[in-house]
């Protein structure tokens, strides 16, 4: 369970329960300074990953965490006030997404990047408007962008925009998507 900090002087943690043999949560992992909120979990290739928000000045970052229980930042915002979204991990076609935001001198860009080792990551969408919610349903991977579009990619490379929804809908940060299945 990652958390958001309770107060300008605390740090996000994650907590962790065996429910099989555990009846309360410990913490398993405490962020650094002005890392605030851990806003996506995910599991990949037996690690688990942790994206997390960081403050001013702070870059924000990918968090994994060895079976050993040893966490160690694998990847980063290029800039300091990087923001990953709600639900900003995705696992898609044997690797890892991350969807960050970043402003820079007054600057927006983003950033979706990928990995297939869970160590080396590279580009997959370099623009001004993605850094939310990653969602993958059937053979597509899904992304919110900060433009009022969805965004989807079949093979992790070409990346197609959607038709974009109203403004008048409540905004389009923190916006998160999912599947409804009957």
């Amino acid at each position: 369970c990652g958390t958001v900090r309770e107060t300008t002087t605390n740090e996000a943690i994650v907590l962790k329960i065996n429910p099989v043999d555990e009846t309360s949560w410990t913490t398993d992992a405490t962020m650094a300074a002005d890392q605030f909120q851990i806003t996506s979990l995910a599991s990949f290739q037996g690690q688990l990953y942790a994206s997390i928000s960081g403050g001013a000045g702070v870059k924000g970052v990918v968090r994994q965490r060895t079976l050993a229980g040893v966490w160690g930042n694998v990847d980063s915002s290029v800039a300091n006030g990087g923001t990953f979204g709600s639900g900003a991990l995705a696992v898609f076609d044997g690797k890892l997404y991350a969807n960050y935001r970043f402003y820079n001198t007054g600057a927006s860009q983003s950033s979706i990047r990928k990995t297939s080792d869970g160590t080396t990551w590279s580009e997959s969408l370099t623009s001004g408007s993605n850094g939310g919610s990653l969602h993958v349903f059937g053979l597509r991977l899904f992304a919110v962008d900060y433009n009022s579009k969805i965004r989807y990619t079949l093979d992790g490379t070409t990346w197609t925009g959607t038709v974009g929804w109203p403004s008048a809908s409540g905004g389009v940060y923190g916006g998160v998507i999912g599947t409804f299945v009957r």
